[in-house]
């Protein structure tokens, strides 16, 4: 696969370079990450790994979903999960009925359009705030963690994270995938933020 060279790298390098990054900044790059995730849905693509290592930022500071499809690459191979053997990184904004379907129930699974949405939870949590899902909780005990129910805690007083950006993020991130919002509707809030 051959793709564009992307001179800022990933989301997470693009967040650590450049931490006094104003608000605007910060939801102009969630409103990419949001109208690319609502493409692909509208295409019946769910992406399947969605986290700041698969988002790419070009020169003009714009947000690129990459690595999409994974969801299809699974059921190509049967027997085979980006879960089992995936990252930390990943299983931090992973859709909890996801974790516990491959770790408890030892299932193959596949990723949702609503566990996209979850995934996009994090990554707004991660844009605006800096701080990953499950911040400072070490990777041995995040699967425990995670099975357990406990979502990602917002953090308090985060001049970053508003009241609606709050409500965003614990909407995606509702135990019941029928009430989450569909990419659509995330695209929509957004809009209705940076007014």
């Amino acid at each position: 696969m051959v793709s564009l060279w992307f001179n800022n790298g990933s989301l997470s390098s693009y967040l650590s370079n450049h931490e006094a990054m104003d608000l605007s900044g910060r939801q102009g790059l969630l409103f990419d990450i949001a109208s690319g995730l609502r493409y692909l849905h509208s295409r019946g693509v769910v992406h399947g790994d969605l986290h700041g290592g698969n988002v790419l930022v070009d020169e003009k500071g714009r947000a690129c979903l990459t690595d999409f499809g994974l969801s299809e690459i699974i059921q190509d191979f049967p027997g085979t999960s980006y879960l089992k053997s995936g990252a930390c990184t990943a299983l931090r904004y992973a859709d909890p009925e996801l974790v516990r379907q491959v770790h408890a129930d030892a299932r193959v699974v596949y990723s949702t359009k609503p566990s996209d949405v979850y995934s996009f939870g994090g990554l707004t949590l991660y844009v605006l705030s800096g701080k990953q899902p499950y911040e400072g909780i070490r990777e041995f005990v995040l699967c425990t963690i995670i099975l357990s129910g406990d979502r990602p805690l917002l953090p308090v007083d985060d001049g970053g994270i508003s009241p609606q950006h709050e409500s965003l993020i614990q909407r995606c991130w509702s135990p019941k995938e029928t009430t989450r919002p569909s990419a659509e509707a995330i695209v929509t809030s957004l809009q209705e933020m940076s007014v």
